[in-house]
């Protein structure tokens, strides 16, 4: 799981210099957790909260819809 940027999102891809002011893990629903756009991901209890993770599967998703645009 990866951590979900609070604020400005920065790409850490050596060279990338890219930045959103909202991270795109967030624009993207969860292929695990199924949960939805800008709703954080779920725990496997079901539980959410505001310092959780979101799913690396999540993660390479939002990766492969920027790469799309």
């Amino acid at each position: 799981m990866a951590f979900i940027a609070k604020e400005t999102a920065v790409c850490n891809r050596p060279g990338c210099t890219k930045s959103w002011d909202v991270d795109p893990v967030m624009l993207v629903p969860c292929p695990d957790c199924q949960a939805l756009v800008s709703v954080g991901c779920q725990r496997p209890s079901g539980h959410s909260g505001p310092f959780d993770e979101f799913h690396a599967a999540r993660d390479l998703l939002a990766d492969r819809e920027r790469i799309a645009r």
